[in-house]
C-alpha cells in the first residue's frame, strides 16, 4: 500500500503545474518574444559643426528607453534619459534632463527612418517653458552611427 501511495505522489508532483490536452499530453505555453534593439544617432550643428546632439534609443517591443544629449561647444550641456513608446516608426518620449543644475522634462517626438531619425521641433510658451506642439514639424535630422561613437561627455 505504501508503495502505491509513493508512486501516486510522484505522478502528482510530475503533473503539477503542467497543462495537458485532451489526450493527456503536456501543452507547451509559448512566451511572447521580446524584441530589443539599440540605435544611436548623431547630429552636428553650428557654424563649424561644433555643437553635437546625440540620441541613444533602446526599443523593446513598443517601449522606448535611452538617453539624449545636447552638447553645445563651450556652453552648458543638456543631458538626460528618454522613456516613451513607439507606434510604427514614431516615438513619443519624455526627456528627463539636467541643464545648469536644474532638472526638467521635455516631450520629444521622433520619427525613425532608414539610417536616420527625425526630431520634432519644440516651442516655448509665454513663461519660457519648452513644449512640443501637437503638429510640430519633424525637422532636425540625425544620422545613425555605431553606438561606440555615442559621446561620453556629460557636462
Amino acid at each position: 500500500m505504501r508503495k502505491y501511495f509513493l508512486i501516486l505522489t510522484v505522478i502528482l508532483f510530475a503533473a503539477c503545474g503542467e497543462e495537458a490536452d485532451n489526450a493527456g499530453n503536456p501543452k507547451t505555453v509559448k512566451q511572447p518574444k521580446v524584441k530589443e534593439r539599440s540605435y544611436c544617432y548623431l547630429r552636428t550643428d553650428g557654424t563649424n559643426n561644433q555643437d553635437t546632439e546625440a540620441i541613444h534609443i533602446i526599443v523593446k517591443n513598443d517601449s522606448v528607453s535611452g538617453e539624449m544629449k545636447y552638447l553645445p561647444h563651450e556652453k552648458d550641456a543638456r543631458v538626460g534619459t528618454l522613456t516613451g513608446i513607439k507606434v510604427g516608426d514614431v516615438i513619443k518620449a519624455d526627456w528627463l534632463c539636467q541643464q545648469e543644475g536644474m532638472e526638467f522634462t521635455v516631450q520629444v517626438g521622433l520619427k525613425m527612418k532608414r539610417n536616420k531619425v527625425l526630431q520634432q521641433v519644440s516651442a516655448f510658451n509665454d513663461k519660457g517653458e519648452e513644449y512640443l506642439p501637437t503638429n510640430a514639424e519633424y525637422k532636425w535630422e540625425y544620422k545613425e552611427v555605431d553606438c561606440e561613437q555615442f559621446p561620453a561627455r556629460n557636462y
